[in-house]
């Protein structure tokens, strides 16, 4: 039997160029005609501010330290989505040398159909096991978060 692996050069002659234009020029993308919604590298700075609660804003540091990446590389990512109105900047009304990052509703809403979709489809596949099973995949999951050091 042969597994589906998109980066395999069976799938595509090279697949590498189409994955880092979708990471580049799409951090969602959504295919209506499937109605399927697929998170990129920026899924973590959108989750990030999602999570925090309203209004939705941490600082750039802040998502920087949350999503362990530089500061350079969370500014690249700031601008793109940026430019893509999924997120607005401003600087900190008491301290002018950090800059607050807030999910747009445009990203929100973005945002939350892929994670509704990610979620339909958890439900899918909890649903083929007899719920007497379901609490022991929730604890099963809580023990490898714990064991990963996850706060949950």
């Amino acid at each position: 039997m042969t597994t589906f692996n998109p980066y395999s050069y069976e799938f595509h002659e090279d697949p590498f160029p189409v994955y880092r234009d979708l990471r580049e020029h799409a951090p969602c993308f959504h295919n209506p005609a499937l109605d399927f919604w697929a998170l990129s590298r920026y899924d973590d700075v959108l989750a990030a501010l999602r999570r925090s609660g309203d209004p939705f804003e941490l600082t750039a540091g802040e998502l920087s330290a949350l999503t362990h990446v530089t500061s350079g590389t969370m500014t690249s990512r700031l601008d793109r989505l940026s430019n893509r109105n999924f997120v607005s900047r401003h600087p900190d009304p008491t301290d002018g040398r950090l800059v607050r990052v807030r999910l747009t509703a445009t990203g929100r809403k973005r945002v939350d159909a892929a994670f509704g979709a990610l979620l339909d489809t958890e439900r899918e596949l909890l649903a083929t096991l007899p719920s007497s099973q379901h609490a022991g995949v929730a604890d099963a999951l809580r023990q490898l978060l714990l064991a990963a050091g996850t706060d949950i």
